[in-house]
């Protein structure tokens, strides 16, 4: 009981014993090798041990959630709510082993074919013995699980399903989607759900049919082809990704609230930048009043890195010599004042004219 933190033990229908925790338990598994009840809380780092009415601690790392019984090898096998580990408790109560695992699981269950399956919250189904060996996804937020009649039997908590898996796989197969370079997180859409990878693979239990992949970039790879329609038949199968990454061009210009332009078209700065490309060739264009414009050709490749750092040049202003004026006049308003003009310029000529000969004279 969460609320009141205690474990009741019933026999029939009479309650025969209530053990006090300090925290509030959560799940229970028992071993019926030696009789020990192993309980879980998430209220502290650890799990508790019940022998006779007796209690003790395991403490780990993480606030243990979902528990599963190993009867096979007499072994406790346990999640970590918030941490992405499963924890192995040997039949000596002592944590033996923990299995690294990428997310945060929900529920466990442990297969007579010594496999653990357990619920993520990023709606996949894991295969795991001390590794993980596939995973593949279900309905959405899976979380509790149970071991049936050779299937396995998955609650989807936020699509009020349930999924029911066949552990010999005898009608199912395996789509497996790889992302060349190995080891890229990368996400597809599926009938308006979005998967995420694991260690660069994603894998589907599926039936024959058609399948129609969205394939999404992510912040350092992008690929040329955003869709895949895949056709199964009844057999597994592997499908590539090619991935490419990303080129950058990065720097700074000055002054700071220049205006800047990749192929034609206005990118955001405050005087840094940082654009991201693909491959391909561009036309870098930084305007500014008052300045010149700069312009240059960039031809990028895979995963290059651009620097580019400018200063625009001040544009180039022509002053006039102070001891030389030009007065702008009107047109005459008439032919006649035009004549008078050149009239008196005549006159005054031919008067220059006699004077200097009778002073000759």
């Amino acid at each position: 009981d969460s609320i009141s933190r205690q474990i009741t033990v019933i026999d029939n229908t009479s309650v025969i014993r209530e053990i006090y925790l300090n925290f509030s338990p959560y799940e229970i598994v028992y071993d019926p090798s030696n009789g020990d009840l192993f309980v879980t809380s998430t209220n502290f780092n650890g799990v508790y041990i019940i022998h006779n009415g007796s209690i003790s601690e395991i403490h780990g790392n993480s606030q243990p959630y979902s528990i599963s019984y190993d009867e096979k090898n007499g072994e406790v096998y346990i999640d970590g709510l918030f941490k992405g580990f499963i924890s192995a408790i040997s039949s000596k109560d002592v944590i033996i082993e923990n299995i690294s695992f990428p997310y945060p699981s929900y529920g466990l269950a442990f297969s007579s074919n010594g496999y653990i399956y357990a619920t993520s919250i990023n709606g996949s189904v894991f295969v795991i013995n001390n590794l993980i060996l596939k995973n593949f996804h279900v309905g959405k937020y899976p979380k509790g699980i149970v071991l049936a009649n050779d299937k396995v039997y998955v609650a989807n908590y936020d699509s009020s399903t349930v999924s029911v898996i066949n552990l010999n796989l005898s009608f199912f197969h395996f789509l497996m989607i790889k992302a060349i370079p190995d080891n890229i997180t990368f996400s597809v859409e599926y009938n308006g759900e979005k998967f995420s990878s694991i260690n660069g693979e994603l894998s589907f239990i599926s039936t024959p049919g058609n399948y129609y992949l969205i394939i999404e970039n992510t912040s350092l790879y992008y690929t040329t082809n955003t869709s895949l329609e895949i056709s199964l038949g009844n057999s597994n199968r592997t499908v590539y990704i090619y991935y490419l990454k990303y080129a950058f061009i990065e720097g700074h210009v000055n002054p700071y609230n220049s205006l800047i332009f990749l192929n034609g078209k206005k990118v955001a700065t405050t005087g840094t930048f940082l654009l991201e490309l693909p491959a391909g060739r561009y036309n870098i264009r930084i305007e500014s009043p008052g300045y010149q414009n700069y312009s240059i050709n960039v031809t990028l490749s895979n995963g290059q890195i651009y620097i580019l750092n400018t200063t625009l040049k001040i544009l180039n202003t022509t002053y006039l010599n102070p001891e030389y004026h030009i007065t702008l006049v009107d047109k005459p308003s008439s032919h006649k004042n035009f004549i008078e003009i050149w009239l008196i310029i005549l006159g005054t000529s031919i008067g220059i004219i006699l004077f200097l000969t009778r002073n000759k004279i």
